[in-house]
């Protein structure tokens, strides 16, 4: 003989697909939750990345550099006695133009903004900081409302190592 089930009521059915969907709203909003945080923080990983690579970018544009020289509410950066780069700060930003011969004379041929935030553009000559040729300083407005200043210096140029310009340098040393 089979034995007998026992039914439910429609009472404590309602209770149970009451309490079911009370869970499953939760979840899906906690899934919700999570999706906005990992897209937040997706977005804010790549917008530090991109800031890095201006960084890197910028660094490696002024450490190849001759000299770097304000023009006209701009600074120019000299490679090889040419113009090789233009930065213009505007609206808190920074950009950058790269210059190409145009006929007879260096003009600009693309732009791209390097940084944001860009609170002030200012250059250092030799007299003013001991060390360097020329230094570029960039003041950039942090989030937390503070200020924070990048500097970068083109790298010296030296000319070519040799013996006897080892052999010079180091004979006012008391080598024994």
């Amino acid at each position: 003989m089979h034995g007998r089930l026992r039914a439910s009521t429609l009472a404590e059915l309602l209770v149970v697909m009451i309490v079911a969907g009370v869970v499953f709203m939760t979840v899906m909003d906690g899934a919700g939750l999570l999706g906005r945080h990992i897209s937040l923080v997706s977005r804010t990983i790549a917008d530090n990345g991109r800031a890095y690579e201006s960084y890197r970018n910028l660094e490696n544009i002024v450490a190849l550099a001759d000299s770097v020289v304000e023009h006209n509410g701009a600074v120019l950066i000299y490679r090889e006695g040419k113009p090789d780069f233009r930065l213009v700060q505007g609206d808190s930003v920074l950009q950058v133009q790269a210059y190409g011969r145009v006929g007879w004379s260096w003009q600009p041929e693309s732009t791209d903004t390097l940084l944001r935030n860009v609170a002030r553009l200012r250059t250092c000559r030799a007299s003013e900081f001991a060390g360097a040729v020329d230094t570029l300083h960039i003041d950039m407005a942090t989030a937390g409302g503070d200020e924070i200043t990048l500097s970068f210096v083109p790298v010296a140029r030296t000319g070519e190592i040799t013996a006897d310009s080892i052999s010079e340098t180091e004979k006012d040393y008391a080598y024994e």
